[in-house]
């Protein structure tokens, strides 16, 4: 089946055996709808003729290999060996919410929420880089080693530095080997022949085949440039670090100069240039039934989750709560979220002011007017205020 790449089995054997875990001869071909790869009002799945089918598995299987005997083309024994030990790991400590070929669709996933992250999108939350480059190993390290708070992502951080560095290769080829994929399967969305209608019309059947045979081709041929492409947005990753200009001014956090900085960070907050107010509301609560309604209809991200933003009173951020950590949300956005970028908007003195007060809120609530939620009066009797605030951190948008 594979027609380019000769696997070493030995090791793979040896690791995998006695896992627990039966893996299939291939990995899962992914199944979309036209809106999730082509942004078409529909719900339409994406049906491949079997001739396509087979011929996408095919690709699949010759530049990633199999979930027995995963690999890349051009790599080192060395890597190929560390990509082996990351699988095993990732087997025993992850397929089970991520799913075997990262799809956040492990047997745990439909019990969890937040979900766990699809890979496959090659879309990362929390990292140190732009909006739309891939995150860096040590972005990718950090959420292994802290976990995501509020969510079931559990933290790593006992495990050898050696093994959290081959599960992260395991976790990127992953998402290579979905990006492919997607990439291909758009192609097809857009360009491939639908042969149900080319029937419907009357084509016949050996016009209907040399059509598939045609696209097959075009699939085969570019292949190479799209794994080219994949690979390349991974490499380029270290140069897209988000680096503040300015750095974080150091407070007393007993000094005017800090309390000025909180009432700056403030005045942007519930003013119009940083806007916070519109998504966080007013008391930083980002209770949903107080939203602006506009704000409530985008409340799904790219994967088709809910997507609620952050309730800043209680101090729990997913990608970090280092000040660079919320600069970074702040300047950046967040990648496949609702939360917009500020940099272009914003000096970074004046996103310093925000990181302070954001840090300030869950310890100094009085900072924003704190009014009774519109929820709080339908039955829940006294304390429904902070009961809805546990809610709305369980619904909040960023795992």
């Amino acid at each position: 089946m594979s027609r380019r790449l000769t696997w070493l089995t030995g090791l793979s054997v040896l690791l995998l055996g006695g896992c627990g875990i039966n893996l299939p001869g291939q990995y899962p071909l992914a199944s979309y709808t036209r809106a999730e790869l082509i942004g078409e009002k529909s719900d339409e799945r994406v049906d491949l003729p079997p001739a396509i089918r087979e011929e996408l598995g095919n690709l699949l299987v010759d530049y990633f290999g199999t979930p027995k005997q995963p690999g890349l083309l051009s790599i080192s024994d060395e890597q190929w060996q560390n990509l082996i030990h990351g699988q095993a790991l990732y087997q025993k400590h992850c397929i089970h919410c991520h799913g075997l070929n990262g799809g956040g669709n492990g047997p745990t996933a439909p019990f969890l929420f937040p979900r766990p992250r699809d890979y496959r999108r090659g879309v990362f939350k929390w990292k140190s880089t732009t909006r739309t480059a891939k995150p860096t190993r040590e972005d990718l390290l950090l959420i292994l080693k802290e976990g995501a708070i509020g969510t079931s992502m559990p933290p790593f951080r006992l495990m050898p530095e050696k093994q959290l560095n081959e599960l992260v290769d395991y976790v990127i080829f992953l998402s290579m080997r979905g990006e492919f994929e997607r990439k291909l399967l758009q192609y097809y969305a857009t360009e491939g022949p639908n042969v149900r209608q080319m029937y419907a019309e009357g084509v016949s059947g050996a016009e209907v085949q040399q059509s598939v045979a045609q696209f097959n081709k075009e699939l085969a041929e570019m292949a190479p440039e799209v794994l080219a492409e994949v690979q390349e947005s991974w490499r380029q990753a270290g140069d897209d670090i988000i680096e503040p200009n300015e750095t974080m001014p150091s407070y007393n956090v007993e000094s005017e100069e800090y309390e000025a900085s909180l009432q700056r960070g403030k005045e942007l907050y519930l003013g119009d240039k940083a806007a916070c107010y519109k998504c966080h509301n007013r008391d930083g609560r980002a209770n949903v039934a107080d939203m602006d309604p506009s704000m409530r209809e985008k409340n799904v991200d790219d994967w088709g989750q809910p997507n609620y933003p952050r309730n800043l009173l209680l101090g729990m951020y997913r990608g970090g709560r280092r000040p660079v950590d919320l600069f970074r949300r702040i300047h950046q956005g967040i990648a496949g979220a609702q939360m917009p970028a500020g940099g272009s908007n914003l000096k970074p003195r004046e996103i310093w002011d925000i990181v302070n007060f954001v840090r300030a809120l869950p310890y100094r609530p009085s900072l924003l007017p704190q009014e009774k939620p519109k929820s709080a009066g339908h039955g829940h009797g006294h304390g429904a205020e902070e009961s809805h605030a546990a809610e709305d951190d369980a619904k909040a948008e960023d795992h």
